[in-house]
């Protein structure tokens, strides 16, 4: 009788390691399965997550030491070092993690004879359309071009403010597959008032 109750229970713990062995098995499973299906959620396209970025961001601004303009831009972007500067008032402002997007303040003189013929120059220079001419501003957009050539899939948007016999630009530079995303940057460029008070455009 003792060497059955001894057999039997060897039996029977040896049944329960079985036991316990699948359980932690299922276990095991369950968890790399939750986890495979949580990160299956959790997975957001770039796309989303730049949005979201951009929406929730503060802005900071820029105070132009030279022209004395203000210009706002996204906390997360990076602002060009003074020292790569290439002419005076200018400044740029740069999103450069899996795509490319800068935002840059540029200040140039107005040599045409008449307001309507230096946005025409302009727009001519730059191969863009002119979206809207208002009071005291007006609006350019296209493709992007570099050393005269077009950059492939990069746009701009570009608001040029008069001041004086200087044109004030604030500039949007982008890959044409994220326009959507990027909305609140078109809505910094559009709402640009690098002073308080400027003088409105005549069209002559």
């Amino acid at each position: 009788d003792h060497l059955l109750y001894i057999f039997a229970e060897s039996i029977r713990t040896e049944q329960n390691m079985k036991n316990s062995f699948i359980t932690i098995f299922v276990v095991v499973i369950s968890l790399i399965y939750i986890g495979f299906v949580r990160s299956e959620r959790e997975y957001r396209p770039f796309e989303e997550v730049l949005k979201e970025i951009i929406n929730t961001s503060r802005l900071k601004t820029y105070n132009d030491s030279v022209f004395g303009y203000k210009a706002e831009y996204p906390d997360f972007f990076e602002k060009e070092p003074d020292s790569l500067r290439e002419y005076p008032g200018d400044a740029r402002f740069s999103f450069s993690n899996v795509i490319q997007i800068d935002m840059e303040t540029t200040v140039s003189m107005n040599r045409s004879a008449s307001i309507r013929r230096g946005i025409d120059s302009i727009a001519h220079k730059l191969h863009a359309k002119i979206k809207s001419i208002d009071k005291d501003s007006f609006i350019l957009t296209g493709q992007l071009y570099e050393n005269g050539h077009a950059s492939e899939g990069y746009s701009f948007y570009s608001k040029y403010v008069v001041k004086d016999k200087l044109w004030l630009a604030y500039s949007l530079y982008y890959p044409d597959n994220y326009k959507e995303p990027i909305k609140r940057l078109f809505e910094i460029i559009d709402g640009w008032k690098p002073y308080k008070e400027i003088k409105p455009l005549k069209n002559k």
